[in-house]
């Protein structure tokens, strides 16, 4: 679904630049993008869902750290499960995502002004939240 450039250069770290300033400029950058995704998560019908990427911790981070901002985790937990996914990652690159989406007004507020109503958000919610016996 998010195909090519979607973190800027990423995966090409010849500029030296903190991985950090890539999830920015993505999170500034391809709201269109992350919308599509939050379009596919508030369909039933599309669960059980798997979100992945190349290395599953720069884009897949992303869209995770967005969806636990969502469902209400704990910045704590947020930062340890990011940690996990990869030796290299570092906790001022998850906190960067925070504090830019707590800069934009938190996540209801980027979610909106990227094109996923409240009321998208709500249906995301219930369903990553709902509590059902198996």
């Amino acid at each position: 679904m998010l195909k090519g450039n979607f973190t800027s250069n990423i995966e090409q770290k010849k500029d030296k630049k903190p991985l950090y300033e890539s999830y920015i400029w993505a999170l500034e950058n391809r709201g269109k993008e992350i919308k599509r995704i939050f379009d596919v998560l508030t369909n039933k019908d599309h669960y059980p869902i798997v979100i992945h990427c190349y290395a599953g911790k720069d884009r897949t981070g992303i869209i995770i750290a967005l969806i636990h901002l969502l469902i209400g985790t704990s910045r704590d937990s947020i930062k340890q499960d990011y940690i996990i996914s990869s030796t290299e990652n570092k906790i001022s690159d998850i906190q960067a995502i925070m504090t830019y989406v707590d800069n934009k007004g938190g996540i209801n507020n980027y979610l909106e002004n990227i094109g996923t109503s409240k009321h998208s958000q709500e249906k995301i919610l219930q369903s990553l939240t709902a509590h059902q016996d198996y």
